[in-house]
């Protein structure tokens, strides 16, 4: 059985428990992410989008393309989302879960009080993190020797 994980963050960056700061400074556009053209195929089971961001080292703007199996999964899914998430608000993860669930795919969703977008802000919020994703893998894991 494959195990897929859904976490809402942004990947932790060396800078991660520095003191936190509300500005938006010129560097912050390269974090900025963004999806766009989704395209669903006829019978529903896979969304195609374009992600689109900017590359540091080149000041290019760049896409890629990403595909979702949206439909008939009913692989386990663990959604981690930060509760002050305001760049992912934690009503998109709660219709999310709400979908798995009408489907009856196992499914769980953490919210982390107090977390932002990277989740990983405050050393409080990593160890969460890492606890919760520790112990999901432990549950979920095909072999429970």
């Amino acid at each position: 059985m494959k195990t897929f994980i859904l976490i809402n963050f942004v990947l932790i960056s060396a800078i991660c428990f520095s003191q936190p700061s509300n500005k938006f400074e010129a560097r912050d556009v390269f974090d900025l992410e963004y999806a766009s053209d989704p395209r669903i195929e006829p019978d529903g089971e896979r969304i195609v989008y374009v992600r689109n961001y900017k590359d540091v080292m080149t000041d290019a703007n760049l896409s890629n393309l990403w595909m979702v199996i949206a439909g008939k999964g009913d692989d386990p899914t663990m959604l981690l989302t930060g509760e002050e998430d305001y760049r992912t608000p934690i009503s998109e993860s709660e219709q999310f879960y709400a979908g798995l669930k009408i489907n009856n795919v196992d499914a769980s969703l953490v919210r982390i009080p107090g977390a932002s977008h990277g989740i990983a802000k405050k050393p409080s919020h990593l160890i969460a993190k890492v606890n919760y994703i520790t112990s999901w893998f432990e549950e979920h894991k095909k072999d429970k020797s």
